[in-house]
């Protein structure tokens, strides 16, 4: 059985203090000892009871307005843009996706523009970090040549974060 929560003057619900106030001013300590006329009379009120929630994909959360429990979605996790991947993390997830070692630089071959295709060729070959949103990753070109998707790209961004350095 979930302990008792109690508001006060709308705040989250929680647990009574271990004093409590009376309207003349006298406190009361030990709240195994408080009876529900103190509890009351020291403004505190019965929160009602927590409903069901799946942790998860749910929270719980205190709306003061409405003095309920409100079941809230989590928010998703944070999708490969919030990751940078240093260049032997993201060499590694390019590796675990089975996708040749040459690939890449084959493919950034085949851009049209020569002075586009030089500065990516830089770009993979000495950039100490990437983020999900470098043109590499954004280039068609490249995409289509190493038959992949951004989806794909996503997922293989999600799996190099966790890799080592």
């Amino acid at each position: 059985m979930r302990e008792q929560l109690y508001v006060l003057d709308g705040h989250s619900p929680g647990p009574l203090p271990f004093r409590i106030t009376m309207p003349d001013g006298r406190t009361r300590t030990d709240p195994k000892t408080f009876t529900a006329a103190e509890i009351s009379a020291a403004g505190y009120v019965k929160a009602p009871a927590q409903p069901a929630c799946d942790s998860e994909t749910q929270q719980l959360a205190w709306n003061a307005e409405t003095k309920k429990w409100v079941v809230e979605l989590l928010p998703p996790p944070p999708g490969a843009h919030a990751y940078t991947l240093t260049r032997r993390q993201l060499r590694s997830a390019v590796a675990l996706a089975g996708i040749p070692r040459d690939a890449i630089p084959n493919a950034i071959e085949q851009i049209d523009d020569s002075l586009k295709c030089d500065l990516a060729l830089i770009d993979w070959e000495d950039a100490p970090f990437y983020k999900r949103d470098h043109p590499l990753f954004a280039n068609p070109q490249i995409i289509e040549a190493l038959d992949l998707t951004a989806e794909a790209i996503d997922a293989m961004w999600l799996l190099a974060k966790d890799l080592p350095e």
